[in-house]
């Protein structure tokens, strides 16, 4: 992807900055009236520092060119680290609001349904990394969308980089949000979060012990550390095996957590992972 900033590897096209500073905006623009309290408005602007090192950060262009593990490390950021804290960055007020409007009560029911959120989630994961090669006896063309029109398409480029965070926000908000925006059952909130672990263990274990690299973005590159370019997408899938599975226990603890707090009362689908902190 073609860069601005005097060949320092900043990301900085109109678009993707808009991308990123969006979230950030409309916070701001809603303090008077949200009051989040002081850990909520620091989750939401962590998240938001997630997406600029992903997105704008010399991480976005050497994700890009040269190294599987810093590609890893950025997908995670837009996956599995920044849509949680924005999330949990939301004021309660806000979540009240958006569970008063018929609107959003409807989109949740189709958008968040566990298959569909869960789904987009996990195929974007697999589609974006999974070691096939794209044609006959050739090496995948680079991680992300199975062909080049990422390299001659601007569009094409910032849906490449935009997907994994949507589907990061539709999975995390199903997982997350209380009713009525997310109905999932616990049950379909737990096997949500076993499933995608499961999947990320086949994923990243079938990358750590192959053979050969598997991506020909990277042919031909230096991936920072002196890694080879075998060392460099093993080490990517040790990084995606051990966030991952991080990420996903981490939410399976919350979830039981809340369970146990609200064990005895009336919940028709459960209740959400804790999305707020201590009150400042």
């Amino acid at each position: 992807m073609r860069t601005l900033g005097g060949g320092s590897g900043w990301t900085l096209q109109p678009h993707t900055v808009a991308w990123v500073l969006l979230p950030l905006y409309a916070y701001l623009r809603a303090l008077p009236q949200l009051r989040p309290s002081g850990w909520e408005a620091a989750r939401f602007v962590a998240g938001v520092g997630g997406l600029f090192t992903a997105l704008i950060s010399p991480l976005h262009v050497a994700a890009d060119t040269s190294s599987f593990l810093l590609h890893v490390i950025q997908h995670m950021l837009l996956q599995m680290v920044a849509p949680p804290l924005l999330l949990s960055g939301i004021p309660r007020q806000a979540r009240a609001r958006l569970a008063a409007h018929p609107g959003m009560v409807r989109a949740g029911a189709v958008l968040l349904h566990p298959l569909v959120a869960a789904g987009a989630y996990n195929a974007v994961l697999l589609l974006w990394h999974w070691p096939l090669p794209a044609g006959h006896g050739e090496l995948r063309l680079a991680c992300g969308i199975l062909t080049d029109l990422a390299t001659r398409s601007p569009v094409v480029a910032v849906l490449q980089d935009i997907l994994p965070l949507v589907a990061g926000l539709l999975f995390w908000s199903a997982i997350m949000l209380a009713p009525p925006l997310s109905r999932s059952a616990p049950p379909a909130r737990v096997a949500m979060l076993l499933g995608s672990m499961v999947l990320n263990w086949l994923l990243s274990f079938s990358l750590a012990y192959a053979d050969t690299p598997m991506y020909a973005t990277y042919a031909g590159t230096r991936p920072p550390f002196g890694l080879s370019l075998l060392a460099d997408q093993k080490l990517g899938a040790g990084v995606m095996w051990e966030h991952g599975n991080m990420t996903y226990v981490v939410a399976l603890v919350l979830w039981l957590r809340a369970l146990l707090r609200q064990a005895g009362t009336s919940v028709p689908s459960g209740p959400s992972l804790p999305l707020h902190g201590p009150r400042t």
